[in-house]
């Protein structure tokens, strides 16, 4: 899975629907099973934004894509679920952007 699909996707406005890490353990000692994020890290009405971070506006909603792309580059080389929109994306992420 490439971080540019995924992040193309989230440009778009799109709802976040899940984004996690599939094997916990890999990130967190003594962790079992998925590592889950909060959509609302990324995706809400008033999202949290620093000087220069990229936010898109759809409908009543802001995405923070500095934020989302920041937590993919944290776990680069893990495995991930993610599903955004309709799509759903699967497997390891790699940092092309």
């Amino acid at each position: 899975m490439k971080l540019s699909e995924v992040l193309k996707e989230a440009r778009t406005g799109a709802f976040i629907f899940n984004v996690s890490v599939k094997d916990a353990s890999k990130v967190i000692a003594n962790a079992v099973g998925e590592l889950k994020f909060a959509s609302t890290l990324f995706q809400k009405k008033y999202v949290s934004k620093f000087e220069g971070d990229e936010v898109v506006q759809a409908g009543s909603k802001e995405t923070n894509i500095t934020e989302l792309k920041n937590a993919f580059k944290n776990h680069a080389g893990h495995e991930m679920n993610v599903r955004i929109g309709s799509i759903n994306y699967s497997g390891i992420i790699e940092i092309d952007e």
